[in-house]
């Protein structure tokens, strides 16, 4: 199969997974109980008021226009208005998107940095004290809640030190402790995958012949071993990556971190249906798109991935 072909194949592939995406966020938004016209009525609203409102919200239409409705407006811009702000809800969603996608960066860079280097060095150091000890480490790091590591760093570096502000966004300083939180759950996820697939890696026989030969052995190591084995952990970086937009709406609220994700949780208290549906779309959407590009990745890293 040719590159052309490989990535035209991906791109159907995420088309329809998109719109899967779509008709499954619809669909169980229709079953949530509460309606949006009470909402917006307010509790003083009479039957009649609550009519005219689910008149004007489109929400007397039949199920499949709504739908219809929602996903033409998605194609050509118009992703609806917010129930409670009565605002567009795509340049809310841009704006929200932008800092998640700050902090799911600056998270996922820390956890790569730190979580490949602690996998090379435990793999490098198999089945001695350290590796045991950075095992026990990456453990307590997957097992720990992601929130509960948020709490414990306001805790030490806001409370007790003073060092770094608990909440808000605006500044470096307000970065960091989330973008710690949201990172450190893929510490050891990362870690694992590139002790386990270095130690494979180290056990075929053109490492072997290559120490052999007499290369240095930190040139064994990053040039030769490191770059075989890189096709798992960037799969592994990739899905965390993408994770990590799911997991910011716990941290963004622990944080109050105006992004994606606490928008979401206040909508879906709020009964803001159009803001939580785009939302979902924008999150789903970004986890497809990163997995495609990982696939893209592959062809880069690997070329007989391509070839196959």
């Amino acid at each position: 199969m040719d590159l052309a072909s490989f990535i035209t194949r991906r791109l159907v592939y995420a088309a329809l997974v998109l719109l899967a995406l779509s008709v499954l966020v619809f669909s169980i938004l229709q079953l949530v109980p509460g309606d949006p016209a009470v909402t917006v009525g307010g509790m003083g609203a009479s039957q009649a008021d609550i009519e005219v409102i689910r008149h004007q919200l489109g929400f007397d239409q039949p199920v499949w226009w709504q739908f219809l409705s929602w996903l033409g407006g998605l194609f050509t811009g118009d992703w609806g208005t917010s129930i409670v702000s009565r605002e567009p809800v795509l340049p809310i969603l841009i704006e929200r998107f932008r800092m998640t996608l700050l902090l799911a960066s600056a998270g996922i860079l820390f956890a790569a940095v730190v979580g490949v280097t602690l996998g090379v060095n435990a793999a490098l150091r198999a089945n001695s004290v350290s590796d045991l000890l950075l095992s026990v480490i990456a453990l307590i790091g997957v097992s720990a809640p992601i929130f509960w590591i948020g709490l414990i760093l306001q805790l030490i570096f806001s409370v007790r030190l003073g060092l770094l502000p608990s909440t808000g966004a605006g500044s470096l300083s307000h970065l960091i402790l989330p973008a710690l939180a949201i990172g450190g759950n893929s510490i050891g996820i990362i870690m694992r995958m590139t002790r386990a697939s270095l130690l494979e890696v180290l056990q075929q026989d053109y490492v072997r012949t290559a120490q052999a030969k007499g290369l240095k052995h930190r040139t064994v190591i990053y040039t030769h071993a490191l770059r075989n084995a890189f096709v798992p952990i960037l799969t592994v970086i990739g899905i965390q990556f993408a994770y990590l937009m799911g997991g910011a709406v716990l941290i963004e609220t622990v944080f109050v971190w105006p992004g994606i994700g606490k928008l979401l949780a206040d909508s879906v208290f709020r009964r803001d249906f159009p803001i939580v549906q785009g939302a979902i779309l924008i999150i789903g959407a970004f986890f497809i798109l990163v997995n495609t590009l990982v696939d893209f990745a592959y062809t880069i890293v690997d070329p007989r991935i391509k070839a196959s």
